[in-house]
């Protein structure tokens, strides 16, 4: 994007927020921010990153105005994969020979499960784990427990 002040000459700010609005009419957050291009000082560079697809409004504050430059962009979905919908198994097998990967067609599937290391360990627990409920003094105190409180609301006329 090109900015200049009023008198043609570069701004001098080295980054410049600029409004961008959505197709819902939402300005995204936080607003981007563009900034100087070393090379040429007229020109500022940015990317904002779209969430869906439509037509996105830009708009900068002129400075020195109260002036917006306005721009919108159509923001489209690709198509590529509707172009042939045949499987490509060249480009397909071309992107797995750096992976150490391979492609398997739906009939090499069954293979899949040999081909995988397994990574599962083996261990023994040399004690069982015993539980404070699996323990019989705890069910006879519980039990003493709740009777002891019965006895004790009947001699006191509560229950």
């Amino acid at each position: 994007m090109r900015a200049v002040n009023a008198q043609f000459q570069p701004l001098a700010a080295d980054k410049i927020r600029i409004e961008v609005i959505d197709p819902r009419g939402r300005p995204l957050v936080p607003a981007p921010v563009l900034d100087r291009d070393r090379g040429r000082a007229t020109e500022y560079f940015g990317n904002f990153r779209v969430a869906f697809p439509g037509r996105y409004r830009i708009e900068l504050t002129v400075p020195d105005t109260n002036d917006k430059a306005t721009s919108e962009i159509d923001v489209l979905v690709p198509q590529r994969e509707f172009a042939s919908l045949t499987q490509d198994v060249p480009a397909l097998k071309t992107l797995v020979d750096g992976t150490g990967g391979g492609y398997f067609t739906p009939a090499e599937a069954g293979k899949l499960p040999a081909l995988i290391p397994s990574a599962g360990e083996e261990f023994v627990i040399d004690q069982r784990i015993k539980e404070l409920w699996d323990r019989p003094w705890m069910l006879w105190l519980l039990v003493g427990l709740l009777s002891l409180e019965w006895l004790l609301r009947k001699l006191l006329k509560l229950a």
